[in-house]
């Protein structure tokens, strides 16, 4: 029984630590919103129209998931600077176009369209979106259930470095020994 509320703790606990890694280790996603600068589509679509692919990738965001505050939400512009940041080798534009389409963001929530982008992200080494990928496997999102092909990517994710996948793994297996 005492090894009941140690797991409880240790889930919650990994919860929010893959949050804050995810953070951390996700410098597309956090940059989005992380600076003023950063989260101002006119300085944004600037660096954009220069070349600068990260920028390409934020615009695409910003338009998407706009408050309406400063500028209006407009997909046609988000999908067209999601593009050309992916145009540009830009792998993270595959990982908010993920987001999107799991959030519903672009009309009502997408499993089996994010998966196939965050498939995409994985492909081109994107390993945020190949831990994503490992959890579509593991959890049927978007895809049927196969713990086999789930654990290969996790495999190839922490052999790449992934850190979201090497904390997941280094949990699980906190778990198994506590257990």
């Amino acid at each position: 029984m005492k090894k009941l509320p140690l797991a409880i703790i240790l889930g919650l606990a990994s919860c929010v630590v893959s949050l804050d890694l995810q953070a951390g280790t996700d410098t597309s996603l956090h940059a989005t919103f992380s600076s003023k600068e950063q989260r101002n589509v006119d300085i944004q679509r600037s660096k954009a129209k220069q070349g600068d692919a990260e920028a390409m990738a934020r615009v695409g965001r910003l338009y998407a998931q706009s408050s309406g505050r400063e500028y209006p939400q407009d997909f046609d512009k988000a999908r067209y600077w999601l593009d050309k940041a992916i145009e540009q080798g830009n792998t993270d534009a595959f990982y908010y176009y993920a987001k999107l389409y799991e959030e519903g963001t672009f009309g009502k929530k997408d499993p089996v369209k994010a998966f196939e982008y965050y498939q995409q992200g994985a492909d081109a080494g994107n390993l945020t979106a190949m831990y994503f990928v490992f959890e579509g496997y593991r959890d049927g999102k978007g895809v049927k259930v196969n713990l086999k092909k789930a654990q290969q990517v996790m495999d190839e994710c922490v052999e790449k470095g992934g850190s979201l996948c090497s904390d997941w793994k280094r949990f699980v297996g906190t778990l198994d020994k506590n257990n």
